[in-house]
Protein backbone atom coordinates (compact mmCIF):
# COMPACT_ATOMS: atom_id res chain seq x y z
CA UNK A 1 0.00 0.00 0.00
CA UNK A 2 1.21 3.32 -0.95
CA UNK A 3 -0.12 4.92 2.07
CA UNK A 4 2.16 2.04 4.57
CA UNK A 5 3.31 3.46 7.61
CA UNK A 6 2.54 6.85 7.08
CA UNK A 7 2.95 7.63 10.82
CA UNK A 8 5.30 5.26 11.61
CA UNK A 9 9.15 4.83 12.47
CA UNK A 10 9.45 3.64 9.17
CA UNK A 11 12.99 4.68 7.10
CA UNK A 12 12.91 7.61 4.12
CA UNK A 13 14.28 4.44 2.17
CA UNK A 14 11.37 2.39 3.16
CA UNK A 15 9.10 5.03 2.66
CA UNK A 16 10.54 5.86 -1.20
CA UNK A 17 10.40 1.89 -2.02
CA UNK A 18 6.63 2.22 -1.47
CA UNK A 19 6.86 5.16 -3.98
CA UNK A 20 8.84 3.07 -6.70
CA UNK A 21 6.39 0.04 -6.00
CA UNK A 22 3.01 2.22 -6.67
CA UNK A 23 5.04 3.67 -10.02
CA UNK A 24 5.75 0.29 -10.97
CA UNK A 25 1.76 -0.71 -11.08
CA UNK A 26 1.13 2.35 -12.95
CA UNK A 27 0.11 4.96 -10.28
CA UNK A 28 -0.35 8.44 -11.99
CA UNK A 29 2.44 10.65 -11.95
CA UNK A 30 0.54 13.00 -9.51
CA UNK A 31 -0.06 10.23 -7.12
CA UNK A 32 3.81 9.05 -7.37
CA UNK A 33 4.96 12.58 -7.00
CA UNK A 34 3.34 13.84 -4.19
CA UNK A 35 3.93 10.35 -2.45
CA UNK A 36 7.52 10.89 -3.07
CA UNK A 37 7.23 14.25 -1.62
CA UNK A 38 5.20 12.83 1.80
CA UNK A 39 8.00 10.16 1.92
CA UNK A 40 10.73 13.31 2.02
CA UNK A 41 9.28 14.05 6.11
CA UNK A 42 11.65 13.18 8.50
CA UNK A 43 11.04 10.31 11.12
CA UNK A 44 11.57 12.50 14.19
CA UNK A 45 9.78 15.65 12.69
CA UNK A 46 6.12 14.70 13.17
CA UNK A 47 5.34 17.16 15.58
CA UNK A 48 6.86 19.46 13.70
CA UNK A 49 4.38 18.82 10.58
CA UNK A 50 2.01 21.10 8.98
CA UNK A 51 -0.62 19.89 7.33
CA UNK A 52 -1.03 20.97 3.66
CA UNK A 53 -4.81 21.49 2.67
CA UNK A 54 -6.33 19.26 -0.02
CA UNK A 55 -6.27 21.53 -3.39
CA UNK A 56 -10.17 22.89 -3.77
CA UNK A 57 -11.98 21.78 -6.33
CA UNK A 58 -15.51 19.24 -7.29
CA UNK A 59 -15.19 15.59 -6.16
CA UNK A 60 -15.65 14.64 -9.33
CA UNK A 61 -12.11 15.44 -10.36
CA UNK A 62 -10.55 13.88 -7.53
CA UNK A 63 -12.05 10.32 -8.08
CA UNK A 64 -9.22 8.68 -9.45
CA UNK A 65 -6.89 9.96 -6.77
CA UNK A 66 -6.23 8.56 -3.12
CA UNK A 67 -8.04 11.97 -1.94
CA UNK A 68 -6.50 10.95 1.58
CA UNK A 69 -3.02 11.22 0.44
CA UNK A 70 -3.89 15.01 -0.42
CA UNK A 71 -6.11 15.27 2.62
CA UNK A 72 -2.79 13.93 4.84
CA UNK A 73 0.58 15.31 2.83
CA UNK A 74 2.46 16.75 5.35
CA UNK A 75 5.91 18.22 4.69
CA UNK A 76 8.16 19.02 7.75
CA UNK A 77 10.20 21.83 7.36
CA UNK A 78 13.45 20.86 6.53
CA UNK A 79 12.00 18.82 3.60
CA UNK A 80 9.91 21.26 2.42
CA UNK A 81 12.13 22.22 -0.52
CA UNK A 82 12.88 18.78 -1.60
CA UNK A 83 8.64 18.48 -2.11
CA UNK A 84 9.10 21.84 -4.03
CA UNK A 85 11.17 20.42 -6.54
CA UNK A 86 8.96 17.57 -6.88
CA UNK A 87 6.16 19.61 -7.48
CA UNK A 88 8.46 21.52 -9.74
CA UNK A 89 8.91 18.07 -11.87
CA UNK A 90 5.79 17.34 -11.99
CA UNK A 91 4.22 20.70 -13.52
CA UNK A 92 7.22 19.86 -15.63
CA UNK A 93 5.09 17.41 -17.47
CA UNK A 94 3.30 18.50 -20.82
CA UNK A 95 0.67 15.68 -19.85
CA UNK A 96 -1.18 16.75 -16.71
CA UNK A 97 -5.00 17.17 -16.69
CA UNK A 98 -6.37 20.50 -15.72
CA UNK A 99 -7.35 19.28 -12.02
CA UNK A 100 -3.49 17.81 -11.63
CA UNK A 101 -1.98 21.03 -12.83
CA UNK A 102 -4.39 22.84 -10.72
CA UNK A 103 -3.49 20.46 -7.51
CA UNK A 104 -0.30 20.97 -8.09
CA UNK A 105 -0.09 24.64 -8.08
CA UNK A 106 -2.11 25.08 -5.59
CA UNK A 107 0.34 22.85 -2.91
CA UNK A 108 3.41 24.43 -4.61
CA UNK A 109 2.12 27.92 -3.62
CA UNK A 110 1.28 26.08 -0.15
CA UNK A 111 4.87 25.45 0.31
CA UNK A 112 6.18 28.47 -0.87
CA UNK A 113 4.51 30.74 1.26
CA UNK A 114 6.02 27.93 4.21
CA UNK A 115 9.39 28.52 2.55
CA UNK A 116 8.66 32.67 2.90
CA UNK A 117 8.78 33.05 -0.74
CA UNK A 118 5.31 35.40 -1.29
CA UNK A 119 5.96 36.28 -5.05
CA UNK A 120 6.40 32.63 -5.67
CA UNK A 121 3.30 31.82 -3.80
CA UNK A 122 1.50 34.18 -5.64
CA UNK A 123 2.63 33.40 -8.58
CA UNK A 124 1.50 30.00 -8.32
CA UNK A 125 -1.98 30.98 -7.39
CA UNK A 126 -2.39 32.95 -10.12
CA UNK A 127 -1.64 30.79 -12.28
CA UNK A 128 -4.00 28.39 -10.45
CA UNK A 129 -6.80 30.51 -10.78
CA UNK A 130 -5.52 30.97 -14.61
CA UNK A 131 -5.98 27.43 -15.43
CA UNK A 132 -9.51 26.92 -13.60
CA UNK A 133 -9.51 26.80 -10.36
CA UNK A 134 -11.87 28.57 -8.60
CA UNK A 135 -11.27 29.19 -4.85
CA UNK A 136 -12.16 32.03 -2.30
CA UNK A 137 -9.25 30.66 -0.25
CA UNK A 138 -7.28 31.61 -3.25
CA UNK A 139 -8.67 34.65 -3.34
CA UNK A 140 -7.88 35.89 -0.01
CA UNK A 141 -4.42 34.00 0.11
CA UNK A 142 -3.12 36.40 -3.01
CA UNK A 143 -4.82 39.44 -1.11
CA UNK A 144 -3.01 38.53 1.57
CA UNK A 145 0.48 38.30 0.23
CA UNK A 146 -0.04 41.89 -2.18
CA UNK A 147 -1.17 43.17 1.46
CA UNK A 148 2.43 42.10 2.94
CA UNK A 149 4.46 43.26 -0.24
CA UNK A 150 2.87 46.66 0.10
CA UNK A 151 0.81 46.30 -3.16
CA UNK A 152 -2.22 47.90 -1.90
CA UNK A 153 -4.47 48.09 -5.10
CA UNK A 154 -3.95 44.51 -6.14
CA UNK A 155 -4.56 43.43 -2.64
CA UNK A 156 -8.13 45.07 -2.44
CA UNK A 157 -8.72 44.14 -6.33
CA UNK A 158 -8.37 40.20 -5.14
CA UNK A 159 -9.99 40.32 -1.45
CA UNK A 160 -13.25 42.68 -3.72
CA UNK A 161 -13.32 39.52 -6.01
CA UNK A 162 -13.69 37.30 -3.08
CA UNK A 163 -16.61 39.01 -1.60
CA UNK A 164 -17.96 39.18 -5.09
CA UNK A 165 -17.20 35.75 -5.32
CA UNK A 166 -19.26 34.44 -2.42
CA UNK A 167 -21.86 36.80 -2.87
CA UNK A 168 -22.63 35.21 -6.49
CA UNK A 169 -22.61 31.50 -4.95
CA UNK A 170 -24.71 33.37 -2.21
CA UNK A 171 -24.55 30.30 0.00
CA UNK A 172 -23.86 30.45 4.09
CA UNK A 173 -21.23 27.87 3.66
CA UNK A 174 -19.00 29.98 0.88
CA UNK A 175 -19.27 33.00 2.98
CA UNK A 176 -18.73 31.06 5.80
CA UNK A 177 -15.55 29.71 3.88
CA UNK A 178 -13.92 33.33 3.41
CA UNK A 179 -14.97 34.54 6.89
CA UNK A 180 -12.56 31.59 7.87
CA UNK A 181 -9.97 32.09 5.60
CA UNK A 182 -9.76 36.08 6.89
CA UNK A 183 -9.53 34.61 10.25
CA UNK A 184 -6.98 32.30 9.74
CA UNK A 185 -4.93 34.62 7.86
CA UNK A 186 -5.35 37.00 10.58
CA UNK A 187 -6.79 39.52 8.36
CA UNK A 188 -9.08 41.72 10.71
CA UNK A 189 -10.63 44.83 8.54
CA UNK A 190 -11.17 41.95 5.75
CA UNK A 191 -12.92 39.90 8.54
CA UNK A 192 -15.20 42.76 9.00
CA UNK A 193 -16.47 43.84 6.03
CA UNK A 194 -17.10 40.39 5.17
CA UNK A 195 -19.09 39.37 7.78
CA UNK A 196 -21.25 42.57 7.50
CA UNK A 197 -21.42 41.54 3.72
CA UNK A 198 -22.70 37.56 4.63
CA UNK A 199 -24.78 38.80 7.53
CA UNK A 200 -26.50 40.95 4.85
CA UNK A 201 -27.50 37.49 3.46
CA UNK A 202 -27.47 35.49 6.58
CA UNK A 203 -28.65 38.35 9.79
CA UNK A 204 -29.04 35.22 12.69
CA UNK A 205 -26.15 32.70 11.32
CA UNK A 206 -24.95 32.35 14.69
CA UNK A 207 -21.23 31.38 13.49
CA UNK A 208 -21.21 34.51 11.14
CA UNK A 209 -22.38 36.42 14.27
CA UNK A 210 -19.52 34.77 16.43
CA UNK A 211 -16.77 35.42 13.66
CA UNK A 212 -18.08 39.27 13.56
CA UNK A 213 -17.83 39.43 17.62
CA UNK A 214 -14.09 38.13 17.59
CA UNK A 215 -13.03 40.56 14.48
CA UNK A 216 -14.39 43.55 16.39
CA UNK A 217 -13.01 42.80 19.98
CA UNK A 218 -9.39 42.20 17.95
CA UNK A 219 -10.26 45.96 16.65
CA UNK A 220 -10.97 47.21 19.60
CA UNK A 221 -14.61 48.18 18.91
CA UNK A 222 -15.99 46.65 22.39
CA UNK A 223 -19.56 47.97 22.01
CA UNK A 224 -20.08 46.60 18.20
CA UNK A 225 -18.66 43.40 19.65
CA UNK A 226 -21.20 43.52 22.29
CA UNK A 227 -23.69 43.80 19.78
CA UNK A 228 -22.91 41.27 17.84
CA UNK A 229 -22.33 38.85 20.80
CA UNK A 230 -25.89 39.67 21.78
CA UNK A 231 -27.76 38.93 18.38
CA UNK A 232 -25.34 34.96 18.65
CA UNK A 233 -27.00 34.36 21.91
CA UNK A 234 -30.51 36.05 21.09
CA UNK A 235 -30.10 33.11 17.57
CA UNK A 236 -28.89 30.36 19.98
CA UNK A 237 -29.38 30.98 23.61
CA UNK A 238 -28.06 27.61 24.54
CA UNK A 239 -25.41 27.53 22.84
CA UNK A 240 -22.31 27.22 24.57
CA UNK A 241 -19.91 29.26 22.19
CA UNK A 242 -22.74 32.21 22.12
CA UNK A 243 -22.52 32.51 25.88
CA UNK A 244 -19.26 32.04 26.11
CA UNK A 245 -18.83 35.35 23.40
CA UNK A 246 -21.29 37.35 25.33
CA UNK A 247 -19.86 36.73 28.66
CA UNK A 248 -16.38 37.91 27.09
CA UNK A 249 -17.85 41.16 25.83
CA UNK A 250 -19.27 41.70 28.72
CA UNK A 251 -15.86 41.67 30.33
CA UNK A 252 -14.48 43.97 27.92
CA UNK A 253 -17.06 46.71 28.79
CA UNK A 254 -16.85 45.76 32.61
CA UNK A 255 -19.92 44.36 33.09
CA UNK A 256 -18.49 41.54 34.96
CA UNK A 257 -21.87 40.39 37.36
CA UNK A 258 -23.67 39.76 33.39
CA UNK A 259 -20.31 38.46 32.28
CA UNK A 260 -19.82 35.75 34.96
CA UNK A 261 -23.54 34.58 34.47
CA UNK A 262 -22.94 34.23 31.01
CA UNK A 263 -19.76 32.23 31.45
CA UNK A 264 -20.86 30.16 34.55
CA UNK A 265 -23.62 28.92 32.27
CA UNK A 266 -21.35 28.17 29.20
CA UNK A 267 -19.24 26.10 31.66
CA UNK A 268 -21.99 24.23 32.47
CA UNK A 269 -23.52 23.12 28.60
CA UNK A 270 -19.62 22.30 28.11
CA UNK A 271 -18.05 21.34 30.94
CA UNK A 272 -14.56 20.07 29.15
CA UNK A 273 -14.05 23.20 28.18
CA UNK A 274 -11.23 24.66 28.83
CA UNK A 275 -11.07 27.95 27.45
CA UNK A 276 -14.58 28.54 29.31
CA UNK A 277 -13.25 27.55 32.45
CA UNK A 278 -10.24 30.07 32.07
CA UNK A 279 -12.31 33.27 31.47
CA UNK A 280 -14.77 32.23 34.34
CA UNK A 281 -11.66 32.45 36.71
CA UNK A 282 -10.75 35.68 34.82
CA UNK A 283 -14.17 37.12 35.80
CA UNK A 284 -13.54 35.71 39.82
CA UNK A 285 -10.74 36.99 40.35
CA UNK A 286 -12.40 40.58 39.12
CA UNK A 287 -14.80 40.39 41.45
CA UNK A 288 -12.64 39.15 44.23
CA UNK A 289 -13.77 35.75 44.66
CA UNK A 290 -10.60 33.84 44.79
CA UNK A 291 -12.62 30.58 46.32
Amino acid sequence: MLHRGIHTSRSLDERLGDVREAEARGASKRTVALARALAYRENDAREEAQSLERPPGDEEDWRGLDANLLARLQVARPAWREALATLDRLLDASDLARYERTGALYLRGQIRERLGDRVGAIEDFAAYQEHGGGSLTVQLRLAWHWHCLGRTEPAEASFAAALEAAGRRGDAASWQALVDACRKAEATPWSVRATERALAQYPDAVPLLLARYWALARQGRHREAVAAAERAHAAAPDDPLALYARGNAYRMVRETWRAWLDLRRASELAPDDVSIHHACAGVLRRLGRYR
